[in-house]
């Protein structure tokens, strides 16, 4: 069964909305800690982020951030992307990629999904989404877990909303 994953449009503190759209993508950061196809366990992920230079923010929730986009999120699981008073919706089609010329503090947004945007690439109001549902969105996490699928599916994900 499907889940829903909220990313947000910021890796390495870099706004990259516009780039995610174009490339058909979702990314997080961590420059500098390689590649991550080979790591399995929460804790493979920790060590992989004992360089202090490589963590901005609690090691626990750098690790639980990488763990989920490498390991937990699938291929056809749906992602949704807060932008400001929008919301991007998409559908992941690849597992998880380590892309090395984007492994540097310039581009930032190393590891990434292949996406398939919903609506034409275009956003859906922010406003129109559900009491929980808005609420969930406001989570200060980079990736995790949104639980009510169910409130958008029919809604959100099978018309424009505008």
């Amino acid at each position: 069964m499907s889940r829903a994953w909220v990313v947000r449009p910021y890796p390495h503190h870099i706004y990259r909305m516009q780039e995610f759209l174009d490339e058909n993508m979702i990314a997080i950061g961590w420059p500098g800690i390689g590649d991550l196809s080979d790591l399995i366990s929460r804790e493979d992920f920790k060590e992989a982020l004992r360089d202090p230079d490589s963590v901005t923010g609690e090691l626990g929730q750098a690790t639980g951030n990488l763990f989920r986009f490498v390991r937990e999120i699938e291929r056809a699981d749906y992602v949704l992307v807060p932008d400001g008073d929008d919301v991007y919706f998409g559908r992941v089609i690849s597992d998880y990629r380590y892309v090395a010329e984007m492994d540097d503090d310039e581009h930032g947004c190393p590891h990434q999904r292949n996406v398939n945007w919903f609506h034409e690439k275009g956003p859906f109001p922010r406003r129109l989404l559900t009491g929980r549902s808005l609420n969930t969105l406001s989570c200060p996490l980079s990736v995790f877990k949104f639980p009510h699928l169910d409130d958008v599916r029919g809604r959100v994900l099978t018309r424009r909303g505008r």
